[in-house]
């Protein structure tokens, strides 16, 4: 998994300022990309 940075990286939004619906499914993204990235091939 990457740092506990990778909203902002990734989103170019500070995470205070967005909205929860859109953090919701901002991080549903980055958390299968992580899962696609670590599984085994």
């Amino acid at each position: 998994m990457r740092g506990r940075d990778e909203f902002n990286f990734s989103t170019n939004l500070p995470l205070a300022d967005a909205p929860i619906p859109y953090i919701r499914n901002r991080l549903t993204h980055l958390t299968q990309a992580q899962h696609a990235r670590t599984r085994p091939a």
